[in-house]
């Protein structure tokens, strides 16, 4: 069983401090850089193709509709 899985199964029903978050990522790192780096990647890309839709939203409730997800 994998630390960002044990992390995710904490995490799922309760919210995160900053501090929780840091630290979270900092362990991430050390037991699974290249695992950190897909994390990175993938957050990069949700992130543009929000930005992209909300550059073309035409009205409010087009930027309400929108959704932001996280994979862990």
């Amino acid at each position: 069983r994998g630390l960002s899985q044990s992390l995710h199964e904490r995490q799922r029903h309760r919210c995160t401090s900053a501090a929780e978050v840091a630290t979270g990522a900092a362990l991430f790192a050390a037991d699974d850089a290249v695992g950190l780096a897909d994390v990175q990647a993938i957050l990069t890309s949700r992130r543009n193709e929000f930005l992209t839709a909300v550059d073309a939203a035409t009205n409010r409730e087009y930027l309400e509709a929108l959704t932001i997800d996280y994979p862990v």
